[in-house]
């Protein structure tokens, strides 16, 4: 009898497991899809929109993130194209980061980017965003 419980205590982590699996696939084509809004918003520069992508959190509001864009845009010129080249996921206690990877290129430099979007598990406080959002953008450019 122990060995039947064992087995299906098995079988159940591992529909459990393939689950979670299949939802992470689903949760990352959403990811592409955010980022894929997000530089299309900058290709046209709508920078409001491509700012409201941005997760709103009190340490780092969207419109600290909306002057940022500006600035990045001053520095690099009208973004021409982008592609996404890798992406990854980090599960993390409170939640999960999608790490995509673009090759951009901007009128005056081309760049390397690194969108880091962060869905966590709960909204554990105040001026915390619910949902999926972009969490942080890491640009590696001469033009920086």
């Amino acid at each position: 009898m122990d060995n039947m419980r064992y087995v299906a205590a098995s079988l159940l982590t591992a529909c459990a497991m393939l689950a979670g699996c299949s939802d992470a696939g689903n949760t990352m084509g959403h990811a592409e899809q955010i980022g894929a809004g997000y530089y299309q918003a900058l290709k046209d520069k709508d920078f409001h929109k491509a700012a409201s992508f941005f997760l709103n959190r009190a340490d780092a509001p969207q419109q600290q993130w909306l002057v940022q864009i500006q600035e990045y845009n001053r520095k690099l010129g009208d973004l021409q194209s982008y592609k996404l080249v890798d992406e990854a996921v980090n599960t993390v206690y409170s939640g999960t980061r999608y790490i995509l990877r673009y090759s951009t290129h901007y009128s005056k430099f081309p760049a390397m980017e690194t969108l880091v979007l962060f869905e966590g598990v709960v909204n554990v406080g105040p001026g915390q965003a619910e949902g999926l959002g972009v969490e942080n953008l890491f640009i590696q450019s001469k033009g920086l």
